[in-house]
């Protein structure tokens, strides 16, 4: 047998089983593949067939099937052996091998499914908290089962009730090693389990599509049809779906070829002398009744041929003779199994009798066929389809109703649903004056046996069949244990004019709907809210909520001192990014949270333009669209280049931001490239200037080769994985201290060093040694060498080899090195002895613990040698090549080598048998953080700015500064400890000016009174006059400076830019909000400049938030290269999530697509101080949460009442106003606290747990069937409340969906509701002391119900909670907490009756344990004592099919 392969689809199927498809489509498809699907096993319930769920097992796969009974389509889909079924989600296999520890400790059996951890890690991800249900009374083994549910799928776990606690982390509980793996998986439409599992049967499905769905490549199928109308005279309307419209039969009329055209082929065609037909046999000559009454047409009962006849023969053999459909050649049926009738193809007959009723008429659409047509449609068989037909699985139940039964006072229309007794009743009625007498009626309707040619009807009719014509043959055991109960024999048939009425005798009847319906006296929820958001309606939403709302708060409140969220400006430089959208959202759920608080806020967005990654862009592109021209731009042409890509890139973000519900002061945002910007920030540099804080120094800075720049700290990245060219080079020593000359042996000495960067040697210009470290001198030929102490063991086998080496002097203090000479043999004719000198950062730690020293190249080493004289030298140009001057004897031997790539080779090449040895170096590297390409150390004139004389005030001016997290403190105060300098010029065009003059020797003039000059001609000619103006415009130079000057070309770091950005505000911001990453960037820079220049006290923020960096799922930083970028776009419109499929043929899938708030709710639900994970497990999950809000507001908006207003308190209402009050007050206190992801989840916890799963549930039954109590509309303003900051466009949405007497009234507006403004009116507030203490033991008791009902549930005992009723057993401690809430306990339990301590009686019962006070008290569920209530459906009716009490009162008044 080969194994049933198939793909799981959460909510819609397992692979072709279809949720929705019917029982009749399911088994054609099971049937025709009998090797994979060898035993078929079909469970019905035998008194109500009908009305009971069908199940259909699959054994030989593991597989079991339900069915609802009415409508007969798929309801359930349950996995009971995974290794029966070869199951794979998203191409991931379902089943995994259990570990060696699982295969050792279970049985083999239970190691059938995969692993909590395999779904959890690799299927599905994080779900909701799942439920637990006990192991059975008795049960030795003690195995519960845990259910964990995701939408539309569920796993089962057995989990021993000893593991089991409410308390206990149930992932690490279910991801242990000896935890048992799933035994069963359930499909069904819905969001979770608990919440589908109470309509399962009961929702409505809509069927089309499904048999395309299931019967994929095949000719599309006709339009299925819904419901036969029958409307006398042998009309009948047959309805399609929705679009298309009905098609009108007319038995006597309707033609082959229009039934072809319209329904299309026929699934069989049968003819009379098929043995298949026996049952459609003419009948006899011979007649038992006649007469001449006018008023009834010719008719007769046939008593020769029994449905109990049924042949069983289950082949499709094809039309004889060639024949085809719509060209028939004599009398035959057309069997439609698809749409659940036949219809009978035969000669014209007399046409029924009109109802008496009913005046003649013709209805629309009907059209008489033509006259030489010799073939019409004549009956109409319409098939009921009960589970007893299977075995010969021809059709599928139809549906239909009698149109001309008129439905009076308290009657309905007669339809399929209909008891046979009202339907009997109600034909009686009608066509009781046909006949002449009682006795005449009596015998015209009485029981008869079936002749399909006309059964005891006159002319063509219409006959209407339960659907056991096919059972026979064969025994089945009734529930008494009986057998020899067949199929059709236990059948009774009345007939009327036209209509023929098959009745089951055994006592197995159809659903019996009540004789009246009542769901007119039902107060169902109506609400105009759609399930999902629709596009059209999005923007007038988001302008509400945004661009009106900032609007309103700075007009209402603009006397207040303002809340200032100042923006850390994002780069103008290509498109918006998922990083963007977490940094932009956090920032307005801020601003919302703190306009909730009653705050004014001011939130001006900004964009830092300049830099070389915009100008780099710029020219890419001039050069793509003037590609046939030669040239490069100037300086002028790459800054009109630039600001136009930077103001395009600007309109595009502040577009995208906006369509994010970004709400903010639009029209003042500013750019660092604005005019007014540009001025303050030189404003700054002259106050640094000023203050003696910015100077020029020829000094090594990080410089890119691929940039050709100079680069801050803070434009750095660095990879920990570079490999560089390390080699232990020796220099021959001159000269040596006096002290030292008597204790070194003859010979020439050497200091031997090590360096990670050879090509820096042609700059060595110092030996560094360590005062306190020891050295030793060892032979090695004719050298002596000298190495650290230490480093010998380490250096001996990569320096020497197996060459022998002597150790000819040791314990050499480093303090007795400092002042000897040595030559630099690179420095050829120029060489000068070079000193030896100390230095801290000297260590034995690796190398040789001597130092090879470039002042020009390093920064350390820039540092310990200009105090001592020693220049700095950087043989090197802007591209890292070598200039002429790298090797001064031969110029051209390195001249324009570059120093990453082959110039370190090539000194050491020159250095020869100077180099001891060569090897590969794997360390930490910096890199440019635009190009990702290696920098270097380069020493070139430079503007900086003086960090050291500040940084003490920096660092006191973070002490009052709230850091969030508290981690950012320790790391941006690292940063500016670490740093004295900061190099704040950058040879690029596209930038602001660093204001100085050069003489014609070079020599910059940089004054307080020069760049004080120079600014207000900026500000008059604007700032690309500094490059466009002549260079002997004397304009730009400060009167008293005699001679030529030029302007400098140098431009500021970006950093100094977006630094100076507090200068947009005259306060002191409250909050700073950006990335990680800017502790030593925007933080600091910010940090440097305010305290430099700003005259205020302080930091420039008085919070600093951090967040993380995006990561897919698999925790990796997002690539391009890599491919697992996601955009912000497609989070909102929903298409990294699988598209809902349509049930309509005309439309496409329905998008998943929640709009701008699932961007919102996944930032808000995401812990921003760490990295973040985003991928489709966490957007589904979010997906689903956003969808229970709509759900939940559409429940609320639907069931909200002005009368609930006045109704009574009740105890249930003050604990849901008190879950409300608590998580109100713990969602308020997260937010303010910056923990927004926090508020999510007890908003998330509340809804699912106290509002959905107990209160609503609790109150559906007083909602719908009662006074329509309760406090829904507190509930709902709360829900808004705490949604506001979050989802702020679906906020708007339920508001403008309010029921229209909410709209009549003055309501402050949610965005409005300050958290001092009122949720809870203080006379809807009933103060019980009790209530919160005696709350957690109600609690309890409810899920020991609810758990001992999911027993009896599990073993087809109940359905519907309603249909059992509690007995608490209680220790005496407790009957006091219970007795407060006597009378609402079997509301709150969702219960027909509760009782404390009585007897428990009844033909079952199931129990659950819970605590309580003074021990454990026992919940039992026991069936209910009393009737069921046909409106409110509680078991509390004195009388069968009789209403309530409370029912009774309810429809009275109304």
């Amino acid at each position: 047998m080969s194994l049933f392969a198939a793909q799981i689809y959460p909510g819609q199927g397992l692979g072709f089983l279809v949720l929705g498809a019917s029982l009749h489509d399911i088994l054609t498809r099971l049937k025709a593949e009998p090797q994979r699907f060898p035993k078929l096993d079909l469970v019905y319930e035998y008194t109500s067939p009908v009305k009971e769920p069908v199940v259909l097992n699959l054994p030989t796969n593991g597989l079991r099937l339900r069915f609802d009974g009415p409508q007969q389509r798929l309801r359930l889909i349950e996995v009971l052996d995974f290794t029966k079924s070869q199951l794979t989600y998203k191409d991931k296999d379902v089943l995994r091998p259990p570990s060696a520890a699982q295969t050792a400790s279970v049985q083999p059996e239970i190691l059938s499914g995969p692993t909590f951890r395999h779904i959890y890690n690799r299927l599905l991800g994080p779900t909701f908290p799942g439920e637990y249900i006990q192991p059975e009374t008795g049960d030795e083994t003690g195995m519960g089962v845990y259910v964990l549910s995701y939408p539309g799928i569920a796993f089962t776990f057995p989990l021993s009730g000893s593991s089991w606690s409410p308390k206990k982390d149930v992932v690490s509980l279910l991801s242990s090693s000896t935890s048992y793996p799933a035994s069963s998986m359930a499909i069904f439409k819905g969001d979770s389990w608990p919440d589908a599992r109470e309509r399962l049967y009961v929702q409505t499905v809509d069927p089309r599509d499904t048999f395309a769905a299931i019967f994929k490549g095949k000719e599309p199928v006709a339009d299925e049809v819904r419901l036969v109308r029958i409307h006398g005279e042998g009309h009948l309307e047959v309805v399609r779906p929705d679009a298309v419209p009905p098609f009108w039969i007319k038995l006597g009329l309707t033609s082959p070829q229009e039934l072809v055209a319209v329904l299309g082929p026929p699934d069989a065609i049968y003819r009379k002398n098929d043995q298949r037909m026996s049952i459609h046999k003419a009948r006899p000559a011979s007649r038992t009744y006649s007469r001449t009454d006018e008023r009834l047409q010719d008719d007769s009962t046939d008593t020769d041929q029994s449905s109990a006849h049924t042949a069983t023969d289950d082949s499709d053999e094809g039309n004889e003779d060639g024949e085809v459909a719509g060209n028939v050649s004599g009398e035959c049926f057309y069997n439609y199994f698809y749409h659940g009738f036949d219809i009978l193809i035969s000669t014209p007959a007399a046409p029924s009798q009109c109802p008496p009723s009913k005046k003649p008429a013709n209805p629309e659409g009907i059209v008489p066929t033509d006259a030489p047509s010799r073939l019409v449609a004549s009956k109409v068989i319409l098939h009921g389809n009960v589970p007893g037909s299977y075995p010969f699985n021809r059709h599928r139940r139809c549906r239909w109703e009698i149109v001309y039964l008129k439905p009076g006072k308290g009657q309905d229309v007669v339809n399929s649903e209909s008891a046979f007794e009202e339907v009997e009743e109600r034909l009686h009625q009608e066509w009781k004056s046909i006949y002449k007498n009682t006795e005449e009626a009596k015998v015209r309707q009485r029981g008869m046996v079936l002749n399909r040619d006309w059964g005891d009807s006159p002319g063509s009719s219409c006959e209407l069949l339960g659907g056991w014509e096919e059972s026979v043959g064969g025994k089945r055991t009734n529930p008494s244990g009986t057998e020899d109960v067949r199929g059709l024999g236990n059948t009774t048939l009345f007939g009327f004019p036209g209509l023929v009425f098959e009745v089951l005798k055994n006592g197995t009847t159809m659903p019996v709907r009540p004789a009246k319906s009542w769901s007119s006296t039902l107060r169902l929820p109506k609400s105009s809210f759609p399930p999902r958001p629709q596009p059209a309606d999005q923007p007038k939403y988001l302008k509400r909520c945004a661009d009106d709302l900032y609007e309103w708060q700075s007009r209402e409140r603009a006397a207040q001192k303002p809340f200032l969220l100042h923006d850390g400006p994002p780069y103008a430089n290509g498109a918006l990014h998922i990083g963007h959208a977490l940094n932009k959202i956090l920032k307005d759920v801020i601003c919302r949270v703190k306009v909730q608080q009653g705050r004014r806020v001011v939130y001006v967005p900004g964009w830092d333009c300049h830099g070389l990654p915009i100008e780099i862009k710029a020219l890419e592109k001039q050069r793509e669209l003037h590609k046939d021209e030669e040239g490069v731009l100037d300086a002028v042409g790459v800054r009109q280049a630039a600001r136009s890509l930077a103001a395009k890139t600007v309109k595009e973000q502040m577009k995208g931001f906006r369509e994010w519900g970004v709400m903010a002061d639009w029209d003042k945002a500013w750019t660092t490239m604005d005019k007014g910007f540009e001025i303050k920030q030189l404003g700054v540099f002259q106050e640094m200037v000023k203050k003696g804080l910015i100077f020029r120094r020829y000094k090594p800075v990080y410089w890119s080769p691929s940039s050709r720049t100079a680069l801050a700290e803070a434009e750095l990245e660095y990879k920990d994985d570079h490999v560089s060219m390390a080699a232990y080079v020796k220099f021959p020593i001159t000269s040596v201290p006096e002290g030292l000359k008597g204790k070194l042996p003859d010979g020439q000495l050497y200091a031997v060093v090590w360096t990670t960067t050879p090509w820096t040697l042609p700059a060595n210009r110092a030996i560094a040694v360590h005062h306190d470290l020891e050295y030793s001198v060892v032979e090695s030929g004719s050298d002596l060498l000298l190495i650290a102490s230490t480093r010998l063991p380490q250096l001996t086998g990569m320096l020497f080899g197996e060459t022998e080496v002597e150790l000819v002097l040791d314990s050499l203090r480093g303090s007795d090195l400092v002042g000897a000479q040595y030559v630099n043999v690179l420095r050829g004719k120029e060489s000068v002895p070079q000193p030896v000198v100390h230095a801290d950062y000297v260590s034995a730690e690796s190398g040789s613990g001597l130092v090879h020293m470039a002042p020009g190249h390093g920064m350390e080493d820039y540092d310990v040698c200009t105090p001592l004289g020693i220049k700095a030298d950087a043989p090197v140009n802007d591209l890292g090549c070598f200039t002429s001057s790298a090797l001064p004897d031969d110029p051209q031997a390195l001249e324009g080598k570059s120093v990453l790539d082959d110039g370190s080779s090539e000194v050491l090449k020159i250095l020869g048998d100077k180099v001891l040895a060569v090897h590969k170096y794997k360390h930490k590297y910096p890199y440019d953080w635009r190009t990702k390409l290696p920098v270097i150390l380069r020493a070139t004139e430079q503007w900086f700015a003086d960090v050291g004389s500040v940084k003490d005030h920096a660092l006191s001016s973070l002490e009052e500064v709230r850091f969030i997290p508290e981690g950012g403190r320790a790391r941006l105060e690292s940063f500016v400890k670490g740093r004295s300098e900061w190099c704040i010029s950058r040879q690029r065009a596209w930038g602001v000016p660093i204001p100085a003059l050069y003489n014609e020797d070079g020599v910059a003039v940089l004054t307080d009174e020069s760049v004080a000059h120079i600014i207000p001609i900026i500000n008059e000619r604007g700032i690309d006059a500094w490059w466009t103006d002549s260079q002997d415009d004397r304009a730009w130079v400060v009167p008293g400076l005699e001679g030529q000057y030029r302007r400098g070309t140098d431009t500021m770091d970006v950093w100094f830019d977006s630094g100076t950005s507090w200068t947009q505000s005259d306060q002191r911001a409250d909050v700073y909000l950006e990335g990680t990453d800017q502790h030593r960037g925007w933080f600091q820079s910010s940090l440097l400049t305010y305290v430099s220049a700003s005259g205020r006290e302080g930091a420039p923020f008085k919070t600093c938030i951090t967040h993380g960096f995006t990561l897919d799922q698999n925790g990796k930083k997002m690539s391009k290269s890599i491919g697992n970028i996601i955009a912000p776009r497609q989070i909102v419109d929903g298409s990294l999530l699988p598209p809902v499929k349509t049930k309509k043929k005309t439309s496409g899938p329905i998008s998943q697509a929640l709009g701008p708030d699932a961007l919102r709710l996944w930032v808000a639900t995401s812990d921003y101080t760490r990295d973040l994970i985003i991928g489709q497990p966490v957007l589904q999950f979010n997906h689903t949460a956003l969808l229970k809000y709509r759900m939940t507001l559409k429940m609320l908006l639907g069931s909200m009442h002005p009368s609930a207003r006045t109704a009574p308190i009740t105890k249930l209402d003050q604990i849901a106003l008190a879950q409300l009050q608590t998580v109100m007050a713990e969602v308020a206190s997260s937010y303010d606290n910056f923990e927004f992801y926090k508020g999510i989840n007890a908003i998330n916890k509340w809804i699912n747990s106290d509002l959905s799963a107990f209160y609503l549930e609790a109150m559906k039954d007083r909602l719908y069937c009662g006074d329509g109590g309760g406090v829904v509309e507190e509930i709902f303003h709360g829900v808004l409340r705490m949604l506001t900051p979050i989802t702020p466009i679906l906020v708007q949405e339920a508001w403008d969906h309010r029921p229209e007497w909410m709209k009549a009234e003055p309501q402050i507006h949610p965005f409005h509701r300050t958290l001092d403004d009122p949720i809870i009116s203080p006379n809807r507030t009933v103060r019980d002391d009790n209530l919160l203490t005696d709350l957690p033991w109600l609690l309890n008791a409810n899920t020991a119900v609810k758990t001992a009902q999911e027993e009896a549930r599990g073993k087809k005992i109940i359905g519907s909670s309603l249909e059992s009723s509690v007995v608490l057993q209680l220790p005496s401690q407790a009957l006091g907490v219970f007795e407060r809430y006597a009378d609402e306990l079997e509301t709150i339990f969702v219960v027909s009756s509760v009782k404390s301590d009585g007897e428990v009686e009844g033909a079952w019962k199931y129990c659950c344990d819970f605590d309580v006070p003074g021990g454990k008290g026992t919940a039992w569920v026991v069936p209910p004592e009393e009737h069921k209530c046909p409106r409110c459906w509680r078991y509390v009716a004195p009388v069968e099919d009789e209403l309530c009490r409370r029912c009774e009162e309810v429809v009275s008044v109304s």
